[in-house]
């Protein structure tokens, strides 16, 4: 499994959509299409999004592009 550095906040499929504000769906299909960073824990498939993983710092980053 991924080991956070200190001070990392890493988020799951449904925390991400909470903070974007968009269905769980939406955020699978920007992962699908490669337009959204994140990690695949390892020994995770990537057809299973339980295995996702987003690094918060990332995503605030991507949403101000």
């Amino acid at each position: 499994m991924l080991l956070p550095e200190e001070g990392e906040e890493w988020m799951t499929l449904s925390e991400v959509a909470a903070f974007l504000d968009v269905s769980t769906s939406e955020v699978g299909a920007l992962v699908e299409r490669g337009d959204i960073p994140f990690f695949l824990i390892r020994g995770g498939e990537l057809s299973n999004s339980e295995y996702w993983r987003f690094k918060r710092d990332e995503i605030e980053r991507w949403t101000i592009g």
